[in-house]
């Protein structure tokens, strides 16, 4: 039977209103979808001008300052959240407490005091600069040995280890799991268990890898471990990129080593890069206290354990006729102690700057300083390492040789294995050996540590095995260096224009 028009008409009038309600919800989706895109936008549009602002009002090098606003405009929500995980500064924070007894400033360095110990006029005042921003006495009498291979690093340092009676610190950048971070492991187990006081400090990240289980059985022997700047909540996050990167023995308070080493097997076994060829020293006499003092600073930072500095360093007789002044530094220093220090001694060389580093991406000033001696005939020489663990660092850093390679300096790609050292020696007098490469993230983000050491055993030790490490060296020839493929030159340009990043 066929519907009425009646019937039909009432059809007809529910389609329409069904079809009207469904017109209208799409209207109001499609409004509240562009309401929640604009809001969105907008949202987007003022945390990325507010970071913009925030990163302008640092006042930072304009350089980096215009690389992080680069990356916010080409890339806004990830540029933004990248810069507020590992882009801010911390400098006014102070992470590190000053441990008022450990930490205390002590009467200004005299000239006539270094004068007295045979420092030449020229270097007292890098010594003066760095007392100045950090305040310390005076640490004469020292005795350094230079090792440079990991048989004799840690021959020489697990030999002491075994021979410690009441105390032991250890802090390292990475401690893994391994031959050389088991055997480490089974001294200080041992050294627990026979009553010794044992602390280990790891950076967070740098000993990621670390198995628990290892750790464990460290703390069940009676050794204190602890881990710096873990990231254990969201708001630890803002501390990411800031690690620290130093390297610190000190046995009975008599004994102390420091350099670039960290405790992995690539120093004894090698790995896809070969030997790792680093730079370490062994520090007896009064500097050790220094060293501790740096120790203790961390260690309270991260355990708040109360210790007398003058229970953990051992008062010994005359070592050497060596000077050792320890800097610190780190991302909530006042000053860029580490870079000031080179740059303030390089200033100064009369004869020669022979440099090791694995990794150059220098500021501005210590690319100046370079140059400048370079320039007025001082023989300036850099060693890098030719194969690399880091692509874009490398790249980055390889930017630079054109403009060395212009100015005179030597610059040599070391070959047969990877080069890890973080050595200068300057006039074959001063010698600085530690933890800072000759890159931006060393100067401003990592807490980093290095001895420099006046004196004249050291400086030439230095220099021979510099020149040692000269015959498995290529030097770079600038006629050569130019004629590098173009694809080359925008992979390097490229990594240049980020590094202010790294």
């Amino acid at each position: 039977m066929l519907p009425s028009f009646a019937q039909q008409s009432a059809k007809n009038k529910l389609q329409n209103r069904l079809n009207l309600i469904n017109r209208t919800t799409h209207k109001m989706l499609d409004i509240f979808l562009d309401i929640l895109y604009y809001a969105f936008t907008l949202l987007y549009v003022i945390l990325d001008m507010a970071v913009i602002v925030v990163i302008v009002l640092e006042n930072r090098n304009p350089v980096k300052t215009l690389a992080w606003i680069f990356m916010l405009l080409v890339f806004p929500l990830f540029g933004a959240l990248v810069y507020l995980l590992i882009g801010r500064s911390h400098r006014s924070k102070k992470i590190l407490k000053r441990w008022a007894e450990v930490h205390t400033q002590n009467k200004k360095v005299s000239d006539d005091e270094l004068a007295e110990k045979g420092v030449p006029e020229r270097f007292r005042k890098v010594f003066r600069l760095l007392d100045n921003e950090m305040g310390d006495r005076l640490y004469a009498d020292n005795n350094v040995e230079v090792y440079t291979t990991g048989h004799e690093i840690f021959d020489s340092l697990f030999r002491d280890l075994e021979a410690a009676q009441k105390h032991i610190n250890i802090e390292f950048y990475i401690i893994e799991e391994g031959a050389v971070g088991n055997y480490l492991h089974d001294i200080l187990v041992r050294k627990a268990e026979q009553g010794v006081e044992v602390r280990v400090l790891y950076d967070y990240v740098g000993g990621f890898r670390l198995p628990i289980e290892w750790r464990n059985s460290l703390k069940k022997a009676g050794v204190k471990i602890n881990s710096f700047l873990s990231a254990k909540s969201l708001l630890d996050l803002q501390y990411i990129n800031n690690r620290n990167h130093r390297k610190l023995v000190i046995i009975d308070g008599k004994i102390a080593y420091t350099g670039g080493v960290n405790i992995a097997d690539r120093y004894r076994l090698g790995n896809h890069l070969g030997l790792w060829r680093d730079t370490f020293i062994k520090v007896e006499g009064a500097a050790v206290e220094a060293l501790q003092k740096a120790f203790l600073v961390d260690w309270d930072f991260v355990d708040k354990e109360k210790i007398n500095l003058s229970d953990y360093v051992e008062k010994r007789e005359q070592q050497g006729n060596e000077i050792v002044q320890i800097v610190t530094s780190g991302p909530d220093n006042d000053w860029l102690n580490m870079l000031n220090g080179i740059v303030a001694a390089i200033n100064r060389a009369r004869d020669s700057v022979w440099i090791h580093t694995p990794y150059f991406i220098p500021p501005d000033p210590l690319m100046q300083a370079m140059e400048s001696a370079a320039l007025s005939g001082v023989d300036v020489r850099l060693m890098l390492s030719e194969k690399s663990d880091s692509i874009v660092v490398s790249a980055a850093g390889r930017s630079y040789i054109d403009q060395l390679l212009s100015a005179g300096v030597n610059v040599y790609l070391y070959r047969s294995n990877f080069l890890h050292s973080k050595a200068i020696v300057i006039d074959g007098y001063l010698s600085i050996i530690g933890t800072a490469n000759m890159d931006v993230r060393s100067f401003e983000q990592n807490f980093e540590l290095a001895a420099f050491v006046y004196g004249e055993k050291t400086g030439m030790s230095l220099m021979e095995k510099y020149e040692l490490d000269m015959r498995t060296c290529r030097e770079l020839n600038l006629t050569a260096w130019r004629h590098r493929t173009i694809w080359v030159h925008v992979k390097e340009s490229v990594a240049r224009l980020l590094s202010p990043i790294f």
